[in-house]
């Protein structure tokens, strides 16, 4: 969700949002954020 956000112009950056979700409690596999990062160009 947070990858098509990004590609309509909704959000910035999704490693922002992602990062505000962690700090938060979230939890998120670092290997799995890198290629999702990777795939979205950030």
């Amino acid at each position: 969700m947070l990858g098509r956000a990004k590609s309509l112009g909704l959000v910035p950056s999704v490693r922002d949002c992602v990062e505000r979700m962690a700090s938060g409690g979230d939890w998120f596999d670092p290997a799995l954020l890198t290629r999702f990062y990777a795939a979205i160009g950030e």
